[in-house]
């Protein structure tokens, strides 16, 4: 065998691995991007809510919360007030911190879709209805577990570190899981039309 041949077959299972590894990432590649985009924008986010303009707006966003929810309280016959996060009635008193606002959920499901490959109107569609209901089902959680502290306190802490988070997840997977259901579909449409 000659000199140059035996080259040739020892960069052979080399140039085989790197062809099988290009191959195996040009069917992975909208994956990855998609995966890389998701984290680089939860990063970004994280990053944003430790500056002290994100906690500003995370306090803020939780004596919103507070108000809103206090409201729905008092059209369903609860006498309360509220003092900055807190409401108070004679029954129970529940504070909303910034970290019951939701928003990691908020933001998690906002990745979600300005990660996936979209149109920009389908995004902005997408958002604005999906902020919308994880929105309101946190008001329903921050309800709910003022309903609970009242009824039963001592089921409390579980409704609140278990279940409220767990709502929360289901609603965002869920949402996301129809959003991007639906825009595959479209694109199937688009295809075969």
């Amino acid at each position: 065998m000659s000199q140059q041949n035996s080259r040739k077959l020892q960069k052979s299972p080399k140039r085989l691995f790197k062809g099988l590894c290009q191959s195996w990432y040009a069917g992975k590649a909208p994956l990855f991007q998609f995966a890389v985009k998701l984290w680089g924008i939860l990063i970004l986010f994280y990053l944003l809510s430790l500056a002290p303009i994100g906690q500003q707006w995370l306090s803020a966003s939780a004596i919103g919360d507070a108000k809103l929810s206090s409201y729905i309280l008092k059209g369903v016959g609860e006498g309360l007030w509220v003092s900055e996060g807190t409401l108070f009635s004679s029954k129970y008193a529940i504070t909303v911190l910034p970290s019951c606002t939701g928003i990691e959920y908020l933001l998690f499901f906002c990745a979600l879709i300005v990660s996936f490959p979209a149109r920009f109107g389908q995004k902005t569609l997408a958002l604005l209805m999906g902020v919308t209901i994880l929105f309101l089902v946190n008001l329903f959680r921050i309800v709910g577990l003022y309903f609970i502290g009242v009824h039963f306190p001592c089921f409390f802490e579980t409704a609140h570190q278990e279940l409220g988070g767990l709502l929360l997840i289901l609603a965002s997977v869920f949402l996301s899981a129809i959003w991007m259901g639906w825009i595959q579909q479209s694109k199937n449409s688009d295809v075969t039309t």
